[in-house]
């Protein structure tokens, strides 16, 4: 497996410094467990302030078709921001999330029918509830959401799925500076309206690296690599066309968690993939591709709620 170092789910060669200031009025809590250097992370943050994030990702995508190599681009920038609501008894965060901005490039520039940008998205407040591992339970609609076309529903697929990779999932566990261990998962993903399934094979390898100061934070930082395989087939019958791909790829993706206030600080990932995909129909072809990617994640800054 051939594997480049490289928060996504989605990145480029550039390291962010975090901008941020801490609010004077916001003190640091003890939502997570810390016993004898013993620490249990929890998603909580205070409910009096509103929080501004950007989450951003370059892709660079290489194939070959027809003996030609062809590479294309693409530069994604997302803010946002929340506010908690709710955290009920078991810890989920109930937050209300609101796009700021989306900037999108892709290189070279291509015309496309629809708004693939997704600017229609930027104001739209939508509800959602936090698992305290930072992973998303449910989303739902404040404002309504634009309704998609149905070729636009089965490229991008419900708007909703824009928010549910804020955050990275923290680890459901006890943890030590120090600490290493390794998962192995097997996945499987199907798409709404198509037949067949792409099945991945996963090893995720966990190192809590330390503690470090992030502005005024003490930040907790943790490090996951990820191996996988992919391989699987989908049917489009409208088309009479089935494409089979098979890939092979690593993520590294380090977070910084500000661990006294149940806070994402920042993160950063890099990610490399290549395999194959081939298309029998009408046209039958082979194309060999590989995906380099760069990501980061930072808080930007912390507003009291008025």
């Amino acid at each position: 497996m051939k594997k480049q170092s490289v928060s996504l789910v989605f990145f480029f060669a550039l390291i962010l410094s975090l901008l941020f200031s801490a609010n004077p009025g916001m003190t640091q809590t003890a939502e997570t467990e810390n016993f004898a250097d013993v620490y249990q992370l929890r998603f909580h943050p205070p409910t009096t302030f509103i929080y501004f994030y950007e989450q951003g990702w370059e892709t660079r995508f290489t194939t070959e078709r027809q003996g030609e190599s062809f590479e294309n681009r693409s530069i994604n920038i997302v803010q946002f921001h929340f506010e908690v609501e709710t955290i009920d008894y078991v810890g989920r965060v109930n937050a209300v999330v609101v796009l700021d901005s989306i900037y999108r490039e892709l290189i070279p520039q291509r015309q496309r029918r629809g708004n693939f940008d997704r600017q229609d998205l930027i104001g739209k407040r939508v509800r959602v509830i936090f698992e305290p591992n930072g992973s998303v339970a449910e989303v739902t609609e404040i404002d309504s959401l634009p309704e998609r076309s149905s070729r636009q529903g089965r490229m991008f697929g419900d708007p909703k799925d824009r928010f549910k990779n804020l955050f990275w999932k923290l680890v459901d566990k006890s943890i030590a500076i120090g600490d290493e261990w390794t998962e192995h998962k097997i996945d499987t993903t199907t798409s709404e309206g198509y037949s067949g399934a792409i099945i991945t094979h996963s090893t995720n390898h966990y190192h809590v690296m330390g503690i470090e100061k992030v502005d005024e934070f003490d930040c907790l930082k943790l490090k996951l690599t990820t191996e996988y395989s992919r391989a699987g087939s989908r049917e489009f019958p409208e088309r009479n066309m089935t494409i089979t791909s098979e890939n092979e790829g690593e993520t590294t993706t380090v977070t910084w968690f500000a661990f006294k206030n149940g806070l994402f600080l920042k993160s950063e990932g890099d990610s490399f993939d290549e395999g194959t995909t081939a298309y029998s129909g009408a046209s039958s072809r082979v194309m060999p591709s590989s995906t380099e990617s760069k990501s980061y994640l930072k808080l930007l800054k912390i507003e009291s709620v008025r």
